[in-house]
C-alpha cells in the first residue's frame, strides 16, 4: 500500500490519540478497520481536489469570456465617437451651406428643401417607372403609372403603402390589383378593336338575347366587327380606397352568312352604333403584402343596362319566303341587364417581376323583357399572369383570363346553347412618354370556341393630382 500526505496525517492523529489513551493491545481486525477508514477519507479528500480542479478551469473560461465583451464594448465605444465625429462634421457642412445661400440669396440653387432649417430634405428628380399591361378585369387596356408622392405630402396614418402600389411597381391598375394614392385622378381615354369569325349562333351575351328575340337562326358563318372607344376615370379617395367608372361609346357590324358555299349564298349586314353599358365600381385593398404573404385588392362593380339591347330592337325579314331570314334592324350596343361583378386579386412582387392571380363571380340579375321574366345566367371568372420591367419606361405582361357563364333562363326554363366559354390569351406593353402620360398597347388572342378571334387595343392613360 503507498502512504500518501492524507495518510501520514491520519496516521499522526490515530497516534497521538492512542498515546493520550491507555496502552492496551489493538487486535489485528481492529487495524484492518482503521486502515479501511483511512482509505475512504483518502478517497473523499481526492474528490474534493478533482472538484476544486474543475471549478477553477470554470472560472478561467468566464475571465475569458468577460474579457472578450469588455473587448467588444470597447471597440464599439470607438465606432461610436467615430460616428458622432462623422455626424458632427456634416452638421458643420451643413450650417456653412445654409450661410452661403442665406448670405447669397440664391434659393433656386439649392439643392434641399429649405423650407424648415431643422429638417432640410433633398430634392431629388423622381422619375417614376411606367404602368404594366395586364389581365382585362373591364375588358379593356391596363393602365398606367400614378405619379410617386410628393415628399412634402404627410405620410399615411397607417404608414407607407405597400412595394406594389409604388411607381416602381404599379400593376393591375385597371384590373384591380393596384389602387391610386388619395387625391390622385386617372383618366383613360382607349379604343379597342374586336373580331370573331364563327359557325356558331350563341357565342356570347349580345347573340345570345338576339335568338331570344327572333327565334332559331340559321346561319352558315357569323363574322362580328365592334370597335370600341372608351373613357375609364379612376380617383383614389382616401389610403386604400379608390371608386371608378367606365363609358363606352360602341360601333357593331354584323354579317350573317346563310347559305355559304352554294349559289344561294347571302350576306346578311346589321350595324348600330351607341353608347354602351356604362359601370360604377369601388375597391379596397384590406391587406398589405409582406414576403409571401400577398397584397390583397378587393373590388365591387355595378353595370348599368344604359346600352341599347336586343329586347327594343325591330326585327325585319331579310329574303324571300320561305327561306327568309329575321335579323334585328340594328345591332345592340348593350345587354339589357343589371350586373354585379365582385373579383379579388393577389399581387407578389419580385423586383423586376410581378406575379398576379385572381378571380370573381358577377351576377346577372333578372329582368322582364316583352312579358317574359328572363335571367342571363351568372359568371365565374379567373385570371393571372407576369409582368416584367424591362427598364424605367418599357415593361412586358402576359396574362391569361377566362370567364364562364351559365345557361340563360326564359320562365325558369334553361335555354341550350346559351352557356359559353370566353377565355383569351394577353400580351401587353407599356411606354411612359412623360411622367403623367403613358402610351399601352394590348392583343388578345381568343382560345375558346366562343372568345374573340383577336383584339386590340391602345390606351393613353393621364394622371393629375389633385390634392
Amino acid at each position: 500500500m503507498t502512504w500518501r500526505r492524507g495518510t501520514g496525517i491520519a496516521l499522526v492523529s490515530l497516534s497521538l490519540a492512542m498515546a493520550s489513551q491507555p496502552v492496551f493491545a489493538v487486535s489485528e481486525v481492529e487495524l484492518e478497520r482503521l486502515k479501511q477508514i483511512i482509505e475512504e477519507q483518502e478517497r473523499r479528500f481526492q474528490e474534493q481536489e478533482r472538484r476544486l480542479a474543475e471549478q477553477e478551469k470554470r472560472l478561467e473560461e468566464q475571465a475569458r469570456r468577460i474579457a472578450e465583451q469588455e473587448r467588444k464594448l470597447t471597440e464599439q465605444e470607438r465606432l461610436s465617437q467615430a460616428q458622432g465625429l462623422i455626424l458632427t462634421e456634416q452638421r458643420d457642412s451643413l450650417d456653412n451651406l445654409w450661410q452661403r445661400f442665406e448670405y447669397t440669396g440664391d434659393w433656386d440653387a439649392m439643392p434641399y428643401d429649405m423650407t424648415d432649417r431643422g429638417t432640410m430634405t433633398l430634392v431629388q428628380d423622381v422619375t417614376p417607372k411606367p404602368p404594366v399591361p395586364v389581365a382585362p378585369g373591364e375588358g379593356g387596356p391596363p393602365t398606367p403609372t400614378p405619379p410617386s408622392k410628393d415628399p412634402d405630402q404627410p405620410d399615411s396614418p397607417e404608414g407607407e403603402r405597400p412595394e406594389s402600389e409604388k411607381p416602381t411597381d404599379q400593376l393591375l391598375v385597371e384590373a384591380g390589383g393596384i389602387l391610386l394614392p388619395p387625391g390622385v385622378l386617372q383618366i383613360e381615354p382607349a379604343i379597342e378593336y374586336t373580331f370573331s369569325d364563327t359557325d356558331q349562333v350563341g357565342i356570347n351575351g349580345f347573340t345570345v338575347f338576339e335568338a331570344i328575340v327572333i327565334g332559331q337562326i340559321s346561319v352558315d358563318n357569323l363574322e362580328r366587327n365592334i370597335i370600341r372607344s372608351s373613357i375609364t376615370g379612376r380617383l383614389g379617395v382616401f389610403d386604400r380606397l379608390q371608386i371608378d367608372t367606365f363609358v363606352p361609346y360602341i360601333y357593331r357590324r354584323d354579317t350573317l352568312t346563310d347559305g355559304a358555299g352554294t349559289n344561294d349564298a347571302a350576306d346578311i349586314d346589321t350595324d348600330g352604333h351607341g353608347i354602351g353599358d356604362v359601370q360604377f365600381g369601388v375597391s379596397y385593398q384590406p391587406i398589405l403584402g409582406d414576403g409571401s404573404i400577398p397584397d390583397v385588392i378587393l373590388r365591387a362593380r355595378a353595370s348599368f343596362p344604359t346600352g341599347k339591347d336586343a329586347f327594343d330592337i325591330d326585327t325585319k325579314d331579310v329574303g324571300s319566303s320561305p327561306g327568309a331570314q329575321t335579323v334585328l334592324e340594328e345591332a345592340p350596343t348593350g345587354s339589357g341587364f343589371y350586373a354585379l361583378e365582385n373579383t379579388a386579386t393577389f399581387v407578389w412582387t419580385a423586383d423586376p417581376v410581378v406575379f398576379f392571380a385572381g378571380g370573381g363571380y358577377t351576377i346577372n340579375f333578372e329582368a322582364n323583357k316583352n312579358g317574359s321574366d328572363i335571367d342571363p345566367g351568372d359568371t365565374i371568372q379567373f385570371f393571372g399572369g407576369i409582368n416584367v420591367a424591362l427598364n424605367e419606361s418599357v415593361s412586358l405582361n402576359l396574362s391569361f383570363t377566362d370567364q364562364i357563364t351559365d345557361k340563360t333562363e326564359v320562365n325558369g326554363s334553361r335555354q341550350d346553347g346559351t352557356s359559353f366559354n370566353d377565355g383569351r390569351v394577353v400580351l401587353g406593353t407599356s411606354i411612359g412618354v412623360t411622367q403623367d402620360v403613358s402610351l399601352l398597347f394590348a392583343a388578345a388572342a381568343g382560345v375558346t370556341d366562343e372568345a374573340p378571334d383577336f383584339q386590340f387595343t391602345v390606351s393613353v392613360p393621364v394622371t393629375v393630382s389633385l390634392f
